[in-house]
């Protein structure tokens, strides 16, 4: 009972040390398999299979970045605290390493205890602590680089403790440039792997931590070569070794954190690794090829002076050491882009094999009852193929029926549009042979437009309607209409404005002088007339659809030499026609019929 589940535990664990997470999960379904625990607790053998499944489980490699920036850390509180304590207790060889040798300054013990807080409180779930820390840090570093930058002394470098151990120079107690540099750089990152962003601020996080790492690797670099210009730039203080140790070891970190906060589990890295290791391999080519550079110049400067004869020149291995490190910077960032690109695949292939062996045995049980279920299909499909052909045949003859039903239908329409077009052809017909060619229905296209506009007035209330007659009878008074002449324009003109504004929105009113006439044309985008009241509403005096006197049209063809009508359901149109004179057209008025009156 208790032998079979630490069995397979113990060979879990040590399947997985020894394969690997993605290579063990067969090896672990066999061992359950085979062990008396399918029999013994099925319950714990169901949990170790899930747990076996790639999809189920956490990666091994989930956890690393997690454990690194935890780790770096618990480091730089460590270093930071070790030189603090040399600082206080007067303890050099903590401070210095040896008397030889460059000593870490109070505020860069500071920094590191700082950052290394700052970690550890970002790992653990509290970003937006470990952000804030971070932000002291790089204040930190930005007030020193002031100091350098613009010659200024703000007494930080003394502030906590005086500077005994510090040799004597320009700036005893300040930490060097390229220190403040790596402090301000690494609390940019720390920010922003704490605010609030997506993976552009995260990404930018992963890239600054990565510089930070190459400004401690070319120090530490020139610790072990022996080239000074490596670790301090030019007269200014340098860094010291166990400094460039623990830039190498927050820069790490700050990589690590931003992995950590973009999603550890993702397979084979986040997408900025790649241009992290570039960015750091370039800067480390870029600063050790200009230490070489400084060294060379160093050397010339010194072997001159020591000899009394002009200096060699120098040599090419500067420029050679900056074009192999940029190639190997490229081909390093290609390789870890490769790489993250085949573990994606691999994790993605594990995960499709786990799901691919889990259906297949689920596809069996369901192969077996979509055979039982295929017999049976098969004989209901044969009796269902007889009802299917008689219901054919029925629905044939239903699709026949309707076809013929449809031609007649259409006919009829053909017919209806036929008669209502000849109805309406003998309307209108009918009116100008009544009102002998003074009144004409027709489509508002086939109203003829004059070439010369004078005005065009919107006709949106009773201000509008009031200028466009004192418009239209001034207009009359130009050309010569005689007063009654006018009178009787402006009445016509101003009965077909009301209605376009008592009876429909958007009425306009264009006035328009021809030799010898003159045209209104009022129209708007209403209702239009319904063609079953046109009769009544043109002929019949005192007719009305709304609540008015209804003699709007009567007095029109009462008034008017010509009027045109385009009535529909998108507006209507309404031009009227005066004669200047009346004496140029000797045809009497026409009167009204009474027949129309009792239509």
């Amino acid at each position: 009972m208790v032998y079979g589940p630490i069995h397979v535990g113990a060979t879990s664990l040590l399947a997985r040390a020894i394969l690997g997470d993605d290579y063990s999960d067969r090896f672990l379904a066999q061992v359950i398999q085979t062990s008396p625990m399918e029999q013994q607790v099925p319950q714990l053998a169901q949990r170790l299979r899930a747990t076996a499944s790639p999809a189920k489980r956490g990666s091994l490699v989930a956890r690393v970045p997690h454990l690194l920036a935890l780790t770096a850390g618990g480091v730089l509180l460590l270093l930071g605290l070790a030189v603090l304590a040399g600082w206080y207790a007067g303890i050099p060889t903590i401070v210095q390493l040896a008397p030889t040798l460059i000593p870490m300054q109070h505020n860069t013990a500071l920094g590191f205890l700082g950052c290394g807080a700052a970690l550890r409180l970002a790992a653990a779930g509290r970003a937006r602590s470990g952000a804030a820390v971070g932000g002291a840090t790089a204040l930190l570093g930005l007030l020193t680089l002031g100091e350098y930058l613009f010659l200024l002394d703000l007494g930080i470098d003394r502030l906590l403790v005086i500077a005994a151990l510090t040799p004597t120079s320009l700036q005893p107690g300040r930490m060097a440039p390229n220190t403040a540099v790596c402090f301000l750089l690494g609390g940019l990152s720390l920010l922003l792997s704490g605010s609030r962003g997506g993976q552009a601020r995260l990404a930018a996080a992963g890239v600054l931590g990565g510089a930070v790492a190459a400004l401690g690797t070319v120090a530490a670099m020139g610790y072990v070569a022996h080239l000074p210009p490596a670790y301090g730039w030019g007269a200014l203080t340098p860094m010291a070794g166990h400094t460039a140790v623990g830039f190498l070891v927050l820069g790490g970190g700050l990589v690590a954190l931003a992995w950590l906060r973009e999603g550890a589990s993702k397979a084979g890295g986040p997408a900025w690794l790649s241009a992290a290791v570039v960015v750091g391999c370039l800067m480390t080519t870029l600063s050790l090829w200009q230490a070489l550079v400084a060294n060379e110049e160093r050397l010339i400067v010194q072997a001159a002076a020591a000899s009394g004869a002009p200096g060699s020149s120098p040599s090419h291995l500067p420029d050679l050491a900056l074009a192999v490190g940029s190639v190997v910077s490229l081909l390093l960032g290609a390789a870890v882009h490769l790489g993250r690109a085949a573990s994606a695949r691999q994790h993605a292939l594990a995960l499709a094999n786990a799901r691919l062996e889990s259906e297949v045995g689920e596809r069996a049980r369901v192969q077996a009852m979509l055979h039982r279920a295929n017999e049976e299909l098969e004989a209901r499909v044969a009796e269902r193929t007889v009802r299917l052909a008689a219901a054919n045949v029925e629905l044939q003859r239903e699709i026949e029926e309707r076809r013929r039903a449809q031609e007649s239908l259409s006919q009829t329409h053909a017919q209806l549009i036929a008669a209502q077009a000849e109805k309406r052809r003998f309307f209108h017909e009918l009116l100008r042979a009544v009102t002998r060619d003074r009144f004409h229905l027709v489509d508002a296209a086939e109203i003829p437009t004059p070439e010369r506009l004078i005005a065009d007035v919107p006709l949106d209330g009773a201000a509008r309607c009031d200028r466009m007659r004192r418009l239209l009878w001034g207009t009359a008074a130009a050309e010569g209409m005689a007063s009654q002449d006018a009178d009787d324009l402006v009445l016509a003109a101003g009965e077909a404005a009301a209605n376009a504004v008592k009876h429909a929105v958007g009425g306009r009113c264009q006035v328009y002088v021809e030799p010898g006439r003159l045209v209104v044309r009022v129209s708007d985008t209403g209702k239009g007339i319904h063609p079953d009241a046109l009769p009544a509403t043109l002929l019949v005096p005192g007719f009305s659809t709304k609540v008015s006197l209804g003699m709007g049209y009567t007095i029109m063809l009462r008034l008017m030499d010509r009027v045109w009508l385009a009535t529909g359901p998108t507006g209507t149109v309404v031009q009227l026609e005066k004669r200047v004179r009346a004496d140029e057209d000797p045809r009497p008025e026409p009167p009204i019929p009474p027949v129309w009156e009792r239509l």
